[in-house]
């Protein structure tokens, strides 16, 4: 057997699966656009993307919800693979902007440690997901919850890819909460 039939058989790294995902996507994403048929083959395999455990891409997961957002009939941005946010998230994102603006005037530039993927960031993390799964198993989950959660989860990191993943995500938990508050108070969306 020679070398390159070895790999072949071998089973595929992670980063081999991101690059197989995200070609598949992107042919799956122009087959969309050129015939109907390959419409459905596409959200198809677009939905299996997107809840595939073993897909941690971030682009190959924006160019699921790009499709999504093309069949739903919503705007893209020119040039770009991901939708224009709705005008409620766009207003939340420009105050988040202002506010990092507002940071860096006050204290410039800013280059901490992370301080993450400590012992004790492990164990907080492990507390605080047990605590939100049990609370909205109970059905008493809140904002706050979640986004201790996802904070809890980015604690406990080491890896600065993964950091950076998790900061991401306790951002969008933000966004998400201000954008759920504004509804209640009847902000326009």
């Amino acid at each position: 057997m020679t070398t390159n039939q070895t790999a072949a058989s071998s089973t595929p790294t992670a980063q081999q699966r991101e690059w197989i995902a995200r070609d598949q996507l992107r042919a799956a994403v122009l087959r969309r656009r050129s015939s109907e048929e390959a419409d459905a083959s596409a959200a198809a395999y677009a939905w299996e993307l997107e809840y595939c455990d073993d897909l941690t891409d971030q682009a190959a997961r924006d160019l699921v919800r790009a499709l999504d957002d093309q069949r739903a009939g919503r705007e893209l941005l020119p040039g770009a693979e991901i939708p224009a946010p709705p005008p409620a998230l766009a207003a939340v994102l420009a105050e988040v902007a202002a506010e990092r603006r507002r940071q860096d005037e006050r204290w410039g530039e800013q280059n901490h440690d992370d301080g993450t993927g400590t012992e004790r960031g492990a164990f907080v993390a492990r507390v605080l997901r047990r605590a939100c799964d049990r609370r909205h198993a109970e059905g008493v989950g809140t904002w706050a919850d979640i986004l201790a959660e996802e904070v809890g989860e980015a604690f406990g990191e080491s890896d600065p890819a993964a950091l950076r993943t998790e900061l991401v995500q306790v951002a969008a938990v933000a966004v998400a909460w201000a954008g759920a508050i504004d509804r209640r108070q009847g902000r326009p969306a």
